[in-house]
């Protein structure tokens, strides 16, 4: 097990064993927390990205964002998590911050931000996300 702290969250990647044949079932996955002693702090609970996950995420189109296996929300003693899917030996880090990616990186990363808000364009189920449209 691997660990990534950040400021509102840890992430871990987990490492899977089965007993018996599992070929179809992942090596590993990732486990994104919100830190220890977390719950029942609201500034802590994750709200809009465990909401995506949960609502919005299954229904677009495959590949667009990582298949989550489960969405549970913080309680008074316990905080939130997602397990999603394991993009680590598939997927690279575009470049080391604070350098930019070269610029078939770029334009890769554009293209698929583009195919992502295509299949959200218009959709009524990110208002509640991010609040009413300005007046």
């Amino acid at each position: 097990m691997s660990l990534i702290e950040k400021l509102r969250s840890h992430t871990f990647r987990l490492h899977l064993a089965y007993e018996g044949p599992a070929a179809d079932s992942p090596a590993s996955l990732i486990l994104k927390m919100g830190h220890p002693g977390s719950g029942g702090r609201p500034a802590y609970r994750n709200r809009r990205e465990l909401a995506f996950y949960r609502e919005i995420a299954p229904a677009l189109p495959n590949r667009l964002v990582p298949a989550c296996f489960e969405v549970t929300e913080a309680t008074e003693t316990s905080p939130w998590h997602l397990l999603l899917e394991d993009l680590t030996d598939t997927h690279e880090i575009a470049t080391e911050h604070p350098l930019p990616p070269d610029y078939p990186v770029c334009r890769s990363i554009v293209q698929r931000w583009g195919q992502l808000h295509a299949a959200l364009w218009n959709d009524p189920r990110l208002e509640h996300l991010s609040g009413p449209p300005a007046s």
